[in-house]
This record gives structure tokens, C-alpha cells and sequence, in this order.
């Protein structure tokens, strides 16, 4: 991660020379390429809980409320992500659509991410309640 952390304060340096939107929209790329690479599935819902089927009606207009409702469960209940960690939905092809679930990215160089990221694969909530 050194080489990204110099990239990024290297676009940062760019800054103020009238490409600023253009600069803003190369770190945004850059960061999705290395966002991609650690991750871990957390799921759709709480385990415990029916969710919302690839396939029913309107899909992804049910299935993005319903991930975000579970990511911000697990914030209330295991805390906000620390530097380097970040909740997101993230879609995945499959052989009946694409489906989408909450991840846990994490800089693997960053301890207290790499902590969170576990922790909530292995606790987060598994009701609504």
C-alpha cells in the first residue's frame, strides 16, 4: 500500500494548477482499483433474517434500502469503520442476476482496519432487533 499512499499524496501535490476535477476524478479511479482488493463479504441482511431474492420484482430497488439499513446496523451496534476500513454494497454477478451484498474493504497495512473488517464478519448483528 506505500505505492498508493505516494500516488495519492502525489495527485494531492497536483492540486490548485486549474485540473482539480480532473485530478479528483483519477484518485477516485485509483482508489476503486485497490478498494477491490481486500475485502470481505458480510451479506445482505442480518443471518438470521429473510432478505430480499435475485429475481423478485424490482430487486435492486429493495435490495440497496435493505443493504444500507444492515450497514447501519452494524455501525450502531460494532461502531463506525475505523481509518482504512469502509462498509459498502457491493454487486456480484451470479447466474440468475447480479446481487448485492455489504463488504467490509480494509487496508491490510492498517491494523485497526483489519480488526474491524473480522470483527464484523464475526459479529455483526444477526437480527433486526
Amino acid at each position: 500500500m506505500a505505492k498508493f499512499t505516494k500516488f495519492t499524496k502525489f495527485l494531492e501535490s497536483l492540486k490548485d494548477t486549474k485540473n482539480d476535477y480532473l485530478i479528483e476524478s483519477v484518485k477516485k479511479g485509483f482508489n476503486a482499483c485497490f478498494e477491490s482488493v481486500d475485502y470481505i463479504n458480510i451479506g445482505a441482511s442480518p443471518a438470521e433474517e429473510d432478505c430480499v431474492q435475485v429475481g423478485d420484482p424490482d430487486y435492486r430497488q429493495k435490495a440497496i434500502p435493505e443493504c444500507n439499513r444492515f450497514i447501519e446496523l452494524i455501525r450502531k451496534t460494532l461502531g463506525t469503520e475505523p481509518d482504512g476500513a469502509k462498509l459498502k454494497i457491493k454487486a456480484f454477478q451470479h447466474d440468475f442476476g447480479t446481487y448485492h451484498e455489504v463488504v467490509c474493504y480494509y487496508d491490510e497495512d492498517k491494523p485497526e482496519a483489519v480488526e474491524y473488517a473480522y470483527n464484523v464478519e464475526a459479529n455483526a448483528p444477526t437480527t433486526w432487533e
